[in-house]
């Protein structure tokens, strides 16, 4: 994998995330800026399930919690994801940049106090490896019926 490539998703991982998080406020004190300097990810959570199963809404609703610091799809997990899966990526150095990549999430916002909440539809094919990387993750699934998502376009028709 390419230097720069690598750059440029962390640039687009952090770009996208300062646009879809949902920011609490919160006085700065000496614990969060310690937490955020060492940052540990220690019992992330992980919400699973089929894309249009409502795992946005339940990401949302999560992320209001005020000891939750929630990340929507970020770009170099769901890059990475990929590259696991597909064994085109070392173990070894899919886990530092998953590392890296969760604690940047939680630096950019100091909020290296917070549970990490991360939302990525990919991680359904992810769960046995995010367990072992984590192994006190919990995972959130959720189910829903598939026909009950319909497109907008059917449901106009229906109307």
């Amino acid at each position: 994998m390419r230097l720069i490539k690598l750059i440029s998703l962390f640039r687009r991982t952090v770009r996208a995330d300062k646009l879809y998080y949902s920011s609490k406020s919160r006085p700065l004190s000496v614990r969060r800026i310690y937490h955020s300097i060492f940052t540990k990810i220690e019992n992330p959570v992980f919400i699973i399930g089929a894309p249009r199963s409502g795992t946005t809404i339940l990401g949302k609703c999560i992320g209001e919690i005020k000891s939750i610091s929630y990340h929507f799809e970020p770009v170099l997990t769901k890059f990475l994801s990929n590259e696991v899966y597909n064994s085109t990526i070392s173990k070894g150095f899919a886990n530092l940049l998953y590392a890296i990549s969760y604690k940047l999430l939680l630096k950019i916002h100091l909020n290296g106090d917070l549970t990490f909440v991360e939302k990525t539809p990919r991680n359904c094919f992810m769960v046995s490896y995010l367990n072992e990387l984590y192994p006190n993750a919990k995972f959130i699934h959720i189910i829903r019926d598939g026909r009950d998502a319909r497109s907008e376009e059917h449901t106009s028709e229906l109307q």
